[in-house]
């Protein structure tokens, strides 16, 4: 246990104030892309993305993660272009299976996947990943709740950290453990100790720093460019992208007519069948089932997409339903839009 007393914040307690003059005259300026594709993740679960969906994220220049409920054989086909999520032992134990077969490939790009990010056998396992494949392969870990161990996950040779626990929409960490650190400071403290490694690293030639992903939480457009504003390099959505048309799960749908909000509720298919079901708001609500993956639901998925046996961990995650409110081109048409234009008000 630890006690900061520095005074901590988070997301919702942060606001950008414009600068005093600014030289863009207008936000068509300001270009939101890093190499071609948004500051945004996909977050690595069941109800986000699959091997199946992930082209609409990759067409709206998103970047990809395909989670661990995809079985392992047809996950790891996209381990040269996107990440691809494994447990600690399963990316153990893949990459050393595999060696001749991964080493042969241009790229490697694997996160490891776990909900504590600050255990020494991940930062022993980074470094055996990076001691095999060298600058090859790329690394995403985390997750972390303690700005030191985005040192120590950087110095261990993590290329990009996930910062933050407990705060995403369907995980109940931080209610029942009480293990938290709230995001706004959390991105903010990691950021300085991200600058400092930089610097080091450009004089001295010493470890190079990971970028920082911002995980957990993000309500609204305004959360994600915050966390951006406070230091983060990128940001991963779940339940953002969750309630976008083409997202995996079940779509349940009612006229809008109809009052009985808990009866009229009609099943209209699962999202590889909607090929020719026409998107159409303004005639009826939509709802899907959104689920962490922590929840047991999302462990037996997992066990079952690893081909392992694995015993079931209390849940520290939740099940709910939520509305369908957008396509992803409708809503990265908006973030766009509402960025490029933060980035005109702090002449960015």
């Amino acid at each position: 246990m630890s006690r900061n007393n520095d005074l901590l914040f988070g997301i919702q307690e942060v606001c950008i104030y414009p600068k005093a003059i600014t030289n863009i005259k207008s936000r068509s300026q300001c270009n939101p892309y890093i190499n071609d594709k948004l500051p945004l993740f996909t977050a690595p679960m069941t109800s986000v993305i699959d091997d199946k969906t992930y082209k609409v994220f990759e067409e709206n220049k998103i970047n990809v993660i395909i989670p661990r409920t995809v079985k392992i054989e047809d996950r790891v086909k996209f381990i040269d272009k996107y990440f691809v999520a494994m447990g600690l032992d399963e990316a153990e134990e893949f990459s050393k299976n595999n060696f001749e077969k991964l080493n042969s490939l241009s790229s490697i790009n694997i996160l490891i996947d776990i909900s504590n990010g600050h255990m020494k056998k991940l930062i022993n396992l980074i470094k055996d990943l990076k001691r095999l494949f060298r600058n090859k392969i790329s690394i995403m870990c985390g997750n972390i709740a303690n700005p030191m161990t985005f040192k120590y996950l950087s110095e261990a040779g993590a290329d990009y950290i996930r910062v933050g626990i407990g705060a995403g929409c369907g995980c109940i960490t931080a209610s029942n453990t009480g293990i938290f650190y709230p995001m706004g400071s959390l991105i903010y403290e990691c950021r300085k100790i991200q600058e400092k490694m930089e610097e080091s690293y450009l004089i001295n030639n010493t470890a190079k720093p990971a970028k920082i992903i911002a995980d957990g939480g993000m309500k609204n457009f305004d959360y994600i460019i915050k966390a951006l504003y406070l230091g983060a390099d990128y940001v991963m959505c779940g339940r953002l992208f969750s309630q976008c048309w083409e997202s995996p799960g079940e779509i349940w749908y009612k006229e809008k007519s109809e009052l009985d909000i808990h009866q009229s509720w009609k099943l209209l298919g699962n999202h590889t069948d909607q090929t020719n079901i026409e998107f159409r708001p303004d005639l009826y609500d939509y709802k899907k089932i959104f689920y962490g993956m922590a929840t047991k639901r999302a462990q037996n998925e997992m066990a079952g997409a690893s081909h392992t046996v694995k015993n079931i961990k209390t849940s520290e995650g939740i099940t709910k339903e939520l509305p369908i409110l957008n396509t992803v081109e409708g809503w990265v048409e908006n973030f766009k839009s509402y960025l490029t234009s933060a980035m005109s008000y702090t002449d960015c």
